[in-house]
């Protein structure tokens, strides 16, 4: 994690039934991030209950003609403990300059009786290579702590992938990272 915040004086409770949301209005990304967050959660915490947000929400729901109360009592009605949510919040390239090594070829030479040794250094010119970067944000919120969202959240974290080779290889990536910092923090129980 790059950076994080957490609630003062706040201790998670032992969370039974997880929701996992992933907010994007790409469908491959939000599938892959919740998936992928939930095989983690399960790896790491078996006997627990998770639900993806596209369960509650499927790709046919608006949710910009839903207003924030009738978000709130869907949500609700699956009663969850927790929530976990994910976005990907910003992406930029970057260009970062890798340098040549250098390569030493040996050369002997022989005068009178002697033998002689030295070496050619050739250096290769370096390049430039283009890095792609995605800085991902999750929020947890305990959905037994006070009654609005900014009540409720108790942990904040942004983390970057860089270079990932697909959708689901990035989303599996950041998932691991995000669920072992969670459980060793003891955010999630």
């Amino acid at each position: 994690m790059m950076s994080t915040w957490d609630k003062p004086n706040y201790t998670a409770p032992v969370q039974d039934k997880i929701l996992v949301m992933a907010i994007s209005n790409n469908l491959q990304v939000r599938q892959s991030l919740e998936n992928e967050i939930v095989a983690a959660l399960k790896e790491k915490l078996p006997n627990k209950s998770y639900v993806t947000g596209l369960t509650i929400f499927p790709p046919n729901i608006d949710l910009s003609k839903m207003s924030e109360a009738q978000i709130e009592e869907k949500v609700k009605s699956y009663h969850p403990t927790a929530v976990l949510t994910s976005c990907i919040i910003n992406n930029y390239e970057s260009s970062e300059y890798n340098m040549s090594e250098p390569t030493y070829i040996p050369r002997y030479f022989r005068y009178g009786r002697y033998v002689y040794r030295s070496y050619e250094v050739i250096n290769t010119p370096g390049y430039y290579s283009t890095n792609q970067n995605f800085v991902l944000e999750s929020n947890l919120f305990d959905a037994k702590e006070g009654n609005n969202p900014e009540e409720a959240m108790v942990w904040k974290g942004q983390s970057e992938i860089t270079n990932p080779s697909s959708v689901a290889s990035g989303a599996r990536s950041y998932a691991k990272n995000l669920v072992n910092y969670l459980v060793s923090q003891q955010k999630i129980k």
